[in-house]
Protein backbone atom coordinates (compact mmCIF):
# COMPACT_ATOMS: atom_id res chain seq x y z
CA UNK A 1 0.00 0.00 0.00
CA UNK A 2 0.60 3.99 0.15
CA UNK A 3 2.32 3.27 3.96
CA UNK A 4 4.62 0.62 2.86
CA UNK A 5 6.11 3.03 0.31
CA UNK A 6 4.47 1.16 -3.17
CA UNK A 7 3.78 3.94 -5.29
CA UNK A 8 1.70 1.43 -8.15
CA UNK A 9 -1.66 1.22 -7.64
CA UNK A 10 -5.10 3.54 -8.14
CA UNK A 11 -4.74 7.34 -7.43
CA UNK A 12 -6.06 7.34 -3.70
CA UNK A 13 -9.28 9.51 -5.16
CA UNK A 14 -12.18 7.77 -6.68
CA UNK A 15 -13.48 9.51 -9.70
CA UNK A 16 -10.72 11.61 -10.53
CA UNK A 17 -11.46 12.35 -14.15
CA UNK A 18 -14.96 13.35 -13.14
CA UNK A 19 -12.93 15.88 -10.15
CA UNK A 20 -11.02 17.07 -13.11
CA UNK A 21 -13.60 18.15 -15.01
CA UNK A 22 -15.37 19.55 -12.02
CA UNK A 23 -12.51 21.69 -11.02
CA UNK A 24 -12.01 22.63 -14.94
CA UNK A 25 -16.18 23.82 -14.71
CA UNK A 26 -15.68 25.28 -11.15
CA UNK A 27 -12.80 27.35 -12.19
CA UNK A 28 -14.42 28.70 -15.44
CA UNK A 29 -17.38 29.72 -13.70
CA UNK A 30 -15.32 31.32 -10.82
CA UNK A 31 -13.20 33.34 -14.27
CA UNK A 32 -16.77 34.36 -15.32
CA UNK A 33 -18.10 35.74 -12.33
CA UNK A 34 -14.88 37.43 -11.65
CA UNK A 35 -14.81 39.33 -14.57
CA UNK A 36 -18.47 40.52 -14.78
CA UNK A 37 -18.33 42.07 -11.54
CA UNK A 38 -14.74 43.03 -10.94
CA UNK A 39 -13.85 43.95 -14.25
CA UNK A 40 -13.41 46.82 -16.49
CA UNK A 41 -13.69 45.16 -19.56
CA UNK A 42 -16.66 45.71 -21.82
CA UNK A 43 -17.04 42.14 -22.83
CA UNK A 44 -15.09 40.49 -20.49
CA UNK A 45 -15.17 36.93 -20.90
CA UNK A 46 -13.91 34.32 -18.23
CA UNK A 47 -12.72 30.66 -19.48
CA UNK A 48 -10.22 28.29 -18.87
CA UNK A 49 -8.22 27.23 -21.78
CA UNK A 50 -7.66 24.09 -23.49
CA UNK A 51 -4.21 24.91 -23.05
CA UNK A 52 -3.81 24.70 -19.62
CA UNK A 53 -4.25 21.34 -19.18
CA UNK A 54 -0.92 20.10 -20.65
CA UNK A 55 0.47 22.22 -18.26
CA UNK A 56 -1.23 20.45 -15.40
CA UNK A 57 -0.49 16.97 -16.66
CA UNK A 58 2.90 17.61 -16.77
CA UNK A 59 2.78 19.06 -13.12
CA UNK A 60 0.83 15.83 -12.17
CA UNK A 61 3.53 13.67 -13.63
CA UNK A 62 6.37 15.75 -12.14
CA UNK A 63 4.39 15.59 -8.37
CA UNK A 64 4.18 11.24 -8.80
CA UNK A 65 7.10 10.88 -10.02
CA UNK A 66 8.92 12.50 -7.16
CA UNK A 67 6.26 11.57 -4.44
CA UNK A 68 4.57 8.61 -6.06
CA UNK A 69 0.60 7.41 -5.10
CA UNK A 70 -0.62 9.18 -1.94
CA UNK A 71 -2.26 11.50 -0.12
CA UNK A 72 0.98 13.21 -0.26
CA UNK A 73 1.13 14.23 -3.73
CA UNK A 74 -2.82 14.70 -4.01
CA UNK A 75 -2.25 17.63 -1.39
CA UNK A 76 0.79 19.15 -3.43
CA UNK A 77 -1.36 18.48 -7.10
CA UNK A 78 -4.53 20.87 -5.46
CA UNK A 79 -1.72 23.19 -3.82
CA UNK A 80 0.15 23.64 -7.34
CA UNK A 81 -3.61 23.65 -9.55
CA UNK A 82 -4.73 26.75 -6.91
CA UNK A 83 -1.23 28.45 -6.65
CA UNK A 84 -0.72 28.33 -10.52
CA UNK A 85 -4.43 29.45 -11.08
CA UNK A 86 -3.19 32.57 -8.66
CA UNK A 87 -0.53 33.98 -10.34
CA UNK A 88 -1.88 33.18 -14.01
CA UNK A 89 -4.89 35.78 -12.37
CA UNK A 90 -2.16 38.60 -11.16
CA UNK A 91 -0.53 38.42 -14.14
CA UNK A 92 -3.40 38.91 -15.80
CA UNK A 93 -4.94 41.50 -13.71
CA UNK A 94 -1.50 43.17 -13.76
CA UNK A 95 -1.45 43.36 -17.22
CA UNK A 96 -4.90 45.28 -17.23
CA UNK A 97 -4.40 47.57 -14.59
CA UNK A 98 -0.88 48.90 -16.20
CA UNK A 99 -2.22 48.50 -19.52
Amino acid sequence: GVLDGDISGDFPLGGKEALGLRMFLFSTAMAQLVFTFKSNFNNGIGLQMVENVPFCLELANIVINQQGYGIDSLSTLFFLFGFSSLLVGLVFYLLGHFK
